[in-house]
Protein backbone atom coordinates (compact mmCIF):
# COMPACT_ATOMS: atom_id res chain seq x y z
CA UNK A 1 0.00 0.00 0.00
CA UNK A 2 1.45 3.70 -0.74
CA UNK A 3 2.22 5.33 2.29
CA UNK A 4 0.76 9.05 1.46
CA UNK A 5 -2.65 7.13 0.69
CA UNK A 6 -2.27 5.33 3.85
CA UNK A 7 -1.31 8.49 6.00
CA UNK A 8 -4.40 10.17 4.02
CA UNK A 9 -6.08 7.50 6.68
CA UNK A 10 -4.52 8.32 9.30
CA UNK A 11 -5.96 9.85 12.75
CA UNK A 12 -3.65 12.01 14.13
CA UNK A 13 -2.98 12.79 17.87
CA UNK A 14 -0.47 15.17 19.89
CA UNK A 15 1.45 11.59 20.55
CA UNK A 16 1.62 10.35 16.71
CA UNK A 17 3.00 13.79 15.78
CA UNK A 18 5.71 14.15 18.96
CA UNK A 19 7.20 10.42 17.99
CA UNK A 20 8.96 11.79 15.18
CA UNK A 21 10.61 13.83 16.58
CA UNK A 22 11.18 11.49 19.49
CA UNK A 23 12.86 8.90 16.95
CA UNK A 24 11.26 8.45 13.53
CA UNK A 25 12.13 5.37 13.20
CA UNK A 26 10.12 4.11 16.03
CA UNK A 27 7.36 6.35 15.12
CA UNK A 28 7.33 4.14 11.37
CA UNK A 29 7.41 0.80 13.53
CA UNK A 30 4.45 1.87 15.91
CA UNK A 31 2.64 3.97 13.38
CA UNK A 32 3.11 2.86 10.12
CA UNK A 33 4.00 -0.44 10.57
CA UNK A 34 1.38 -0.73 13.47
CA UNK A 35 3.81 -3.13 15.41
CA UNK A 36 2.72 -3.56 18.70
CA UNK A 37 5.65 -2.45 21.18
CA UNK A 38 5.74 -2.52 25.17
CA UNK A 39 5.01 -0.88 27.75
CA UNK A 40 7.63 0.80 29.93
CA UNK A 41 7.90 1.36 33.94
CA UNK A 42 7.05 5.31 33.46
CA UNK A 43 4.38 4.04 31.27
CA UNK A 44 2.94 2.01 33.62
CA UNK A 45 2.82 4.21 36.35
CA UNK A 46 1.39 7.12 34.73
CA UNK A 47 -1.29 4.87 33.43
CA UNK A 48 -2.36 3.76 37.16
CA UNK A 49 -2.17 7.37 38.62
CA UNK A 50 -4.15 8.65 35.75
CA UNK A 51 -6.88 5.74 36.10
CA UNK A 52 -6.63 6.77 40.19
CA UNK A 53 -7.70 10.45 38.94
CA UNK A 54 -10.15 9.39 36.86
CA UNK A 55 -12.19 6.95 38.99
CA UNK A 56 -12.37 9.61 41.75
CA UNK A 57 -13.69 12.43 39.43
CA UNK A 58 -16.20 10.06 38.09
CA UNK A 59 -17.40 9.21 41.39
CA UNK A 60 -15.64 5.82 41.21
CA UNK A 61 -13.86 5.75 44.73
CA UNK A 62 -14.11 8.44 47.36
CA UNK A 63 -11.08 11.02 47.61
CA UNK A 64 -10.27 9.54 50.98
CA UNK A 65 -10.05 5.92 49.08
CA UNK A 66 -7.49 6.64 46.76
CA UNK A 67 -4.22 6.49 49.07
CA UNK A 68 -5.61 2.94 50.13
CA UNK A 69 -6.08 1.82 46.42
CA UNK A 70 -3.02 3.51 45.44
CA UNK A 71 -1.30 0.92 48.07
CA UNK A 72 -2.97 -1.93 47.67
CA UNK A 73 -3.01 -1.95 43.80
CA UNK A 74 0.76 -0.53 42.73
CA UNK A 75 2.36 -3.87 42.66
CA UNK A 76 -0.71 -5.52 40.59
CA UNK A 77 -0.20 -2.66 38.47
CA UNK A 78 3.02 -1.49 38.12
CA UNK A 79 5.01 -4.62 37.44
CA UNK A 80 7.53 -4.01 34.89
CA UNK A 81 10.67 -3.46 36.08
CA UNK A 82 12.10 0.26 36.78
CA UNK A 83 15.40 1.20 35.37
CA UNK A 84 18.67 0.92 37.38
CA UNK A 85 19.92 4.31 39.45
CA UNK A 86 23.00 3.59 40.79
CA UNK A 87 22.00 6.79 43.54
CA UNK A 88 18.55 5.90 43.93
CA UNK A 89 15.81 2.82 43.75
CA UNK A 90 13.69 4.65 41.21
CA UNK A 91 10.82 2.16 41.69
CA UNK A 92 10.42 2.64 45.71
CA UNK A 93 11.03 6.81 45.10
CA UNK A 94 8.21 6.58 42.64
CA UNK A 95 6.10 4.38 44.87
CA UNK A 96 6.47 6.74 48.36
CA UNK A 97 6.36 9.94 45.94
CA UNK A 98 2.63 8.57 45.00
CA UNK A 99 1.60 7.59 48.32
CA UNK A 100 2.61 11.11 50.10
CA UNK A 101 0.76 12.65 46.92
CA UNK A 102 -2.70 10.52 47.64
CA UNK A 103 -2.25 10.54 51.05
CA UNK A 104 -2.35 14.26 51.27
CA UNK A 105 -4.66 15.16 48.31
CA UNK A 106 -7.74 17.16 48.92
CA UNK A 107 -9.22 17.26 45.69
CA UNK A 108 -10.56 20.43 43.43
CA UNK A 109 -13.63 21.30 45.00
CA UNK A 110 -13.04 24.72 43.73
CA UNK A 111 -13.52 23.61 40.02
CA UNK A 112 -16.59 22.57 38.32
CA UNK A 113 -16.13 19.39 36.51
CA UNK A 114 -16.59 19.52 32.53
CA UNK A 115 -14.97 16.65 31.22
CA UNK A 116 -12.67 13.60 32.87
CA UNK A 117 -10.93 11.57 30.00
CA UNK A 118 -13.07 12.21 27.69
CA UNK A 119 -12.36 11.71 23.75
CA UNK A 120 -12.59 14.26 21.12
CA UNK A 121 -12.86 14.38 17.83
CA UNK A 122 -11.68 16.87 15.30
CA UNK A 123 -10.46 18.03 12.20
CA UNK A 124 -7.73 20.47 11.20
CA UNK A 125 -7.54 21.14 7.23
CA UNK A 126 -9.26 18.45 6.52
CA UNK A 127 -7.05 15.75 8.65
CA UNK A 128 -8.63 13.43 11.01
CA UNK A 129 -7.35 14.55 14.74
CA UNK A 130 -8.41 12.74 18.29
CA UNK A 131 -7.39 13.91 21.87
CA UNK A 132 -8.42 12.88 25.44
CA UNK A 133 -7.89 15.43 28.07
CA UNK A 134 -7.69 14.58 31.35
CA UNK A 135 -9.36 17.07 32.86
CA UNK A 136 -11.08 20.14 31.52
CA UNK A 137 -12.84 21.96 34.69
CA UNK A 138 -14.33 25.61 35.16
CA UNK A 139 -12.95 28.13 37.05
CA UNK A 140 -14.33 30.66 39.78
CA UNK A 141 -14.92 33.43 36.64
CA UNK A 142 -16.54 30.79 34.99
CA UNK A 143 -13.46 30.32 32.41
CA UNK A 144 -12.15 26.67 31.21
CA UNK A 145 -8.87 25.48 32.18
CA UNK A 146 -7.63 22.31 30.72
CA UNK A 147 -4.90 20.14 33.71
CA UNK A 148 -2.77 17.20 32.17
CA UNK A 149 -1.82 15.27 35.16
CA UNK A 150 1.70 14.84 34.98
CA UNK A 151 4.05 12.05 36.61
CA UNK A 152 7.59 13.23 35.00
CA UNK A 153 9.62 16.09 36.95
CA UNK A 154 8.56 18.87 34.39
CA UNK A 155 9.94 22.09 35.46
CA UNK A 156 9.09 25.97 33.84
CA UNK A 157 11.47 27.27 32.21
CA UNK A 158 12.95 30.23 33.41
CA UNK A 159 14.90 31.33 30.00
CA UNK A 160 14.97 30.65 26.56
CA UNK A 161 17.30 28.27 24.75
CA UNK A 162 17.43 25.86 27.04
CA UNK A 163 16.94 21.88 27.54
CA UNK A 164 14.15 22.92 29.92
CA UNK A 165 12.31 25.37 28.00
CA UNK A 166 12.50 23.14 24.99
CA UNK A 167 10.71 19.92 27.11
CA UNK A 168 8.24 22.15 28.30
CA UNK A 169 7.47 23.63 25.21
CA UNK A 170 7.11 19.64 23.69
CA UNK A 171 4.79 19.36 26.68
CA UNK A 172 2.34 22.37 26.14
CA UNK A 173 2.06 21.43 22.82
CA UNK A 174 -0.42 19.16 24.02
CA UNK A 175 -2.00 21.26 25.75
CA UNK A 176 -2.43 24.10 22.69
CA UNK A 177 -3.83 20.93 20.10
CA UNK A 178 -6.64 20.04 23.40
CA UNK A 179 -7.66 23.52 22.98
CA UNK A 180 -8.48 23.29 19.34
CA UNK A 181 -10.46 20.44 20.21
CA UNK A 182 -12.38 22.60 23.54
CA UNK A 183 -12.85 25.64 21.36
CA UNK A 184 -14.46 23.12 18.56
CA UNK A 185 -16.69 22.17 21.12
CA UNK A 186 -17.50 24.84 23.75
CA UNK A 187 -16.98 27.69 21.51
CA UNK A 188 -14.38 28.80 23.65
CA UNK A 189 -10.76 28.40 24.35
CA UNK A 190 -9.33 28.02 27.99
CA UNK A 191 -8.22 30.56 30.32
CA UNK A 192 -5.55 28.41 31.59
CA UNK A 193 -3.54 25.45 30.29
CA UNK A 194 -2.08 23.21 33.54
CA UNK A 195 -0.19 21.03 34.78
CA UNK A 196 -0.83 18.75 37.85
CA UNK A 197 2.91 17.52 38.41
CA UNK A 198 1.67 15.33 41.24
CA UNK A 199 4.79 12.84 41.75
CA UNK A 200 6.79 15.98 43.25
CA UNK A 201 3.63 18.00 44.31
CA UNK A 202 4.21 20.66 41.54
CA UNK A 203 1.69 22.70 39.56
CA UNK A 204 2.32 25.05 36.56
CA UNK A 205 -0.57 27.51 35.32
CA UNK A 206 0.21 28.71 32.09
CA UNK A 207 -2.37 31.12 30.66
CA UNK A 208 -3.24 30.65 27.13
CA UNK A 209 -1.62 32.46 24.50
CA UNK A 210 -3.10 32.89 20.82
CA UNK A 211 0.38 33.57 19.47
CA UNK A 212 1.95 30.42 20.61
CA UNK A 213 -1.77 28.44 19.95
CA UNK A 214 -1.37 29.45 16.19
CA UNK A 215 2.46 28.05 16.63
CA UNK A 216 0.92 24.77 17.75
CA UNK A 217 -1.41 24.27 14.43
CA UNK A 218 1.14 25.03 12.07
CA UNK A 219 3.28 22.72 13.75
CA UNK A 220 1.03 20.15 13.47
CA UNK A 221 0.00 20.58 10.04
CA UNK A 222 4.30 21.15 9.14
CA UNK A 223 4.66 17.73 10.66
CA UNK A 224 2.14 16.07 9.16
CA UNK A 225 3.51 17.16 5.93
CA UNK A 226 7.08 15.57 7.13
CA UNK A 227 5.46 12.29 8.23
CA UNK A 228 4.03 11.91 4.46
CA UNK A 229 7.02 13.21 2.61
CA UNK A 230 9.68 10.90 5.14
CA UNK A 231 11.31 8.23 3.41
CA UNK A 232 14.40 7.40 5.13
CA UNK A 233 13.09 6.98 8.84
CA UNK A 234 16.02 7.40 10.56
CA UNK A 235 16.99 6.25 14.15
CA UNK A 236 17.53 8.82 16.91
CA UNK A 237 19.86 7.35 19.32
CA UNK A 238 19.45 8.46 23.46
CA UNK A 239 21.00 5.36 25.20
CA UNK A 240 18.58 6.03 28.19
CA UNK A 241 15.64 6.27 25.81
CA UNK A 242 16.87 3.41 23.67
CA UNK A 243 17.29 1.11 26.89
CA UNK A 244 14.77 2.31 28.89
CA UNK A 245 11.73 3.64 27.60
CA UNK A 246 11.11 3.14 23.85
CA UNK A 247 8.66 0.44 23.06
CA UNK A 248 10.72 -1.12 20.70
CA UNK A 249 13.65 -1.27 22.98
CA UNK A 250 13.79 -4.97 23.02
CA UNK A 251 13.32 -5.58 19.14
CA UNK A 252 15.09 -2.50 17.47
CA UNK A 253 17.76 -3.99 14.94
CA UNK A 254 18.68 0.01 14.55
CA UNK A 255 19.33 0.42 18.57
CA UNK A 256 22.59 2.06 18.63
CA UNK A 257 23.17 2.98 15.56
CA UNK A 258 23.18 7.20 14.90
Amino acid sequence: MDDNFFMDEFTWSYSRLNSYYICPYSSKLQYVDCIKGENNFFGQYGSFCHKLFEDYLKGYISLFDMCEVYENKFNDVVKLKAPYNKFSNIRQSYYISGLDYFGNFEGWDDYKIISVEEKFKFEIDGKQFITIPDLIIRNKNDRLEIIDHKSEDLKYPKRQNTKVSEKFEEKIKQLYLNSYAVYQRYNEFPEYLNFNIFRVNNWIKEPFKVEDYNKTIQWAKNTIELYKKESEWKPKFDYYYCNNICNFRNICEKKGQK
